[in-house]
C-alpha cells in the first residue's frame, strides 16, 4: 500500500468515525458526482461514482421539500460563487436557506462537496478525505441547513 493510500485511507477511516460519533448517519452510494480538471477545482463533467452520504433527520419538513445544492459551472447553471448551483421544484431557496447556501458557496473552494434535502433528511456527498476537521465543518453546515430548513 503506498502512502498516499495509507493516508487517504487513515483519514477517511477518522472521519468516518467522527461522523457517527455526532450522530451522522454514513452510507456509500452511487451518484453522478463531478469530475474537476486536473489539480484544479474546475468542474469538467458528471460521471458516476461510489461517494459517501452523510445526512440527518429533518425535524420539520417544510418548503422547500426537496432541493439540491451541486457543484457544476456557469456553463450549467451554478449561481453562486465557486460553481454552486441550487434546484428545487419549489423555487427559489428561503432566506435562512439562502444565507447558508451563500456561506458555504463562498467558504468551499475544496475538491467535491454537494448537498441534498428531501422530506425525511439534509445530506451532503463526498470522497471523507479530510479528517476529523473537515467532518466538524460538513456537519455544522448540514445542522444550519437542517435549521434553516426547519424556520422556512
Amino acid at each position: 500500500m503506498s502512502l498516499w493510500s495509507r493516508l487517504f485511507s487513515s483519514g477517511a477511516k477518522k472521519a468516518r468515525a467522527e461522523a457517527l460519533r455526532r450522530g451522522i448517519e454514513v452510507v456509500e452510494v452511487q451518484r453522478d458526482a463531478p469530475v474537476f480538471h486536473r489539480f484544479s477545482t474546475r468542474f469538467e463533467h458528471l460521471e458516476r461514482l461510489s461517494t459517501v452520504c452523510y445526512s440527518v433527520p429533518r425535524t420539520r419538513p417544510g418548503l422547500p421539500r426537496r432541493w439540491s445544492f451541486l457543484q457544476r459551472d456557469k456553463a450549467t447553471g451554478a449561481q453562486y460563487p465557486h460553481g454552486w448551483m441550487y434546484s428545487s421544484l419549489d423555487g427559489p431557496p428561503p432566506e435562512a436557506l439562502q444565507a447558508v447556501l451563500a456561506a458555504i458557496a463562498t467558504d468551499w473552494t475544496e475538491e467535491y462537496l454537494e448537498f441534498e434535502a428531501d422530506d425525511g433528511a439534509v445530506k451532503a456527498f463526498w470522497e471523507e478525505w479530510g479528517g476529523v476537521e473537515l467532518v466538524a465543518t460538513i456537519d455544522n453546515w448540514l445542522r444550519q441547513l437542517e435549521a434553516a430548513c426547519a424556520a422556512a
